[in-house]
């Protein structure tokens, strides 16, 4: 698979991969960079037009993967827990949790590189098993609350780490969500919630569908999708 680095004075650095298989081109944000997938004869300026096209899309996600490092004093804050990371003195390979109440803490070994990628990596993985934790706990039973209060019914539910959507239904009526769902507000934890629900009644999202989620989120259907567009499924 050939690929090039294009540059432009807009763009900056773009990541260009020819396959002879594609029929269109694509644009995403990968690690902080644009990435192009497409045919071998496509041209520079046509490459630049179809980034030009979307670019308003691919810089807000350009942006949310930006994200700030974690290290000691990073501080995580919702209505439901805390998450926080210090430094702690234990000299072997792990963190270690504290617990307090809806607190936890995370300890880093002492002489723990916390700039490095690898450093970064494993504090974000640490930070998304606590978060897992929670959504384990609180996810599963405002669920179930929902589904009694509204008459669904849900054959099973289980937590994922996926970044790529909040949550998903089987055709079978079982529902997953994600524990990244406890970086939302409760509002639209709810919503997600609610979202999924509709899904055992309605698989799509064409009008029925959409229908009744408004009706179980009070009419705020609308509202509500803007406001989670505004979330990444990511710490």
């Amino acid at each position: 698979m050939p690929s090039e680095i294009i540059e432009d004075a807009r763009y900056g650095k773009i990541l260009v991969k020819y396959y002879a298989s594609s029929r269109c081109i694509r644009v995403r944000a990968s690690g902080g960079q644009l990435v192009v997938t497409t045919h071998p004869h496509a041209s520079r300026d046509r490459i630049l037009e179809a980034v030009g096209l979307f670019m308003a899309k691919y810089s807000d996600a350009l942006n949310r993967q930006k994200r700030p490092p974690i290290g000691p004093g990073y501080r995580l804050e919702h209505e439901y827990y805390t998450v926080s990371v210090a430094e702690g003195s234990h000299r072997d390979a792990c963190f270690r949790v504290s617990r307090s109440g809806q607190a936890t803490t995370l300890l880093c070994p002492a002489g723990f590189d916390c700039q490095s990628p690898e450093g970064q990596t494993a504090l974000r993985n640490a930070v998304r098993m606590v978060l897992r934790g929670y959504a384990q706990r609180l996810l599963p039973a405002m669920l179930r609350e929902e589904a009694a209060r509204w008459g669904f019914k849900v054959t099973g539910v289980s937590i994922s780490s996926a970044t790529r959507k909040w949550g998903c239904c089987s055709s079978a009526g079982r529902i997953t969500l994600s524990c990244y769902m406890m970086l939302l507000p409760p509002e639209l934890m709810r919503f997600v919630i609610l979202h999924e629900l509709c899904h055992t009644v309605e698989m799509n999202h064409g009008e029925r569908f959409k229908a009744l989620l408004d009706k179980v989120s009070g009419g705020n259907r609308a509202r509500m999708e803007a406001a989670l567009r505004k979330f990444t499924p990511e710490v």
